[in-house]
């Protein structure tokens, strides 16, 4: 059992969390890590949807008042897809966060076989560090600038950076790096307010947030969405939208297809 762990901050990743317990006891090793958060050397550091949660609350100081649905509803990315689920696949996901069987986690969602390609770095906002220094002393990875269509910052407006913290580092497999370790001095990029695309993507941005954060699940909201869509002026309206982020991405260098 753990003798200490850090309090979350709002809205950061159980991976980020992990990374500064790790940076204040500044174990020797990776592996001895792993071992002491989540009971088992053959856990690994997940940056989304992490797993073992069940061995991982275990491990925490006597008289904390974590729970494991905290943790899942505060400080994972499950909660972007929740709404989207049926029922029965959303307790099953659940169950494999709790459990020491992660393998299916991301099958079950739709994330491997999906279109929607998955951010390859950790990315952070520049102002979102300034504010997080002065509040908490020390900045977090935000796990609202984790999640594929986020390109901008809800809160300040400013285009997100890529750190050189891979999303699935398969030689380091174990590593948990803060946001602190891998911070860079880097000059916010404002969206331009009178480009339509740049306009998109901060509702964009904002929606997701909102998701992330108040949308709880509905039981057979997945139906419900998939007939919504069918609308004629709903998909023309979907097609406006994605062409405006498409245009908007190309100025930044970022290329999307509706393929």
């Amino acid at each position: 059992m753990l003798g200490f762990f850090p309090n979350p901050y709002p809205n950061e990743l159980l991976y980020s969390i992990c990374a500064r317990f790790q940076e204040r006891v500044d174990y020797p090793s990776q592996i001895s890590v792993i071992r002491d958060l989540f009971q088992t050397k053959n856990a690994i550091a997940i940056v989304d949807l992490p797993s073992r949660l069940n061995r991982f609350v275990a491990a925490l100081p006597t008289g904390h008042s974590y729970t494991i649905d905290n943790f899942i509803e505060n400080h994972t990315l499950l909660p972007f897809y929740s709404p989207f689920l049926p029922v029965e696949r959303l307790q099953l996901v659940r169950q494999d966060m709790c459990s020491d069987n992660g393998s299916k986690i991301h099958t079950r969602l739709g994330i491997v076989a999906g279109f929607i390609e998955i951010p390859s770095h950790l990315r952070f906002c520049p102002l979102c560090i300034e504010d997080d220094r002065k509040q908490f002393g020390e900045c977090y990875w935000h796990r609202l600038h984790q999640l594929p269509g986020v390109e901008v910052c809800s809160t300040h407006g400013v285009f997100l950076e890529k750190s050189g913290v891979l999303t699935h580092n398969r030689r380091r497999i174990s590593e948990f790096v803060s946001l602190e370790q891998a911070t860079q001095v880097i000059c916010p990029r404002p969206i331009d307010p009178l480009n339509s695309g740049h306009k998109v993507l901060l509702k964009i941005a904002r929606d997701i947030d909102w998701l992330l954060n108040n949308c709880r699940f509905v039981p057979g909201l997945e139906a419900r969405v998939f007939s919504f869509i069918q609308a004629p002026d709903i998909l023309e309206s979907c097609r406006k939208q994605w062409l405006e982020v498409i245009a908007a991405n190309a100025e930044a260098g970022r290329t999307w297809s509706l393929d």
